[in-house]
């Protein structure tokens, strides 16, 4: 009777290649180390599943990315404030040189957000 294929083998692999977050895993390196390549039906599974889990992992991390902007402003309308209504180039540079590292920092994005177009709908 075939043994059935766990996710033990993936477990006990994957300890031996850590990985960054970002980065997929080698399946075929994965199953060799972890299954063998004596059983071609349990290799083969092996390495289905790792791909789909370094798919899953990428869209996930892509999705991530696609957010960005959502994730950089963490209060809205701070910069604005600290410059007194309205941004002006004057008023970047002087957050630049701002003692203070979040106001540098929202100078930053506030340079940032300056050099990107808008999308129309």
């Amino acid at each position: 009777m075939k043994k059935i294929f766990t996710s033990n083998y993936l477990k006990k692999a994957k300890s031996k290649y850590p990985k960054k977050e970002t980065e997929p895993y080698n399946p075929w390196a994965v199953c060799t180390k972890s299954v063998g390549r004596e059983d071609k039906d349990k290799y083969e599974r092996c390495v289905k599943q790792i791909k789909k889990q370094n798919r899953e992992k990428n869209s996930s991390i892509i999705e991530a990315k696609k957010n960005w902007i959502q994730d950089a402003v963490k209060k809205p309308g701070s910069f604005t404030e600290y410059c007194g209504g309205k941004v002006t180039d004057e008023c970047i540079q002087r957050g630049k040189n701002s003692p203070y590292k979040k106001t540098k920092q929202r100078a930053e994005l506030a340079e940032t957000f300056r050099g990107m177009k808008k999308k129309k709908d």
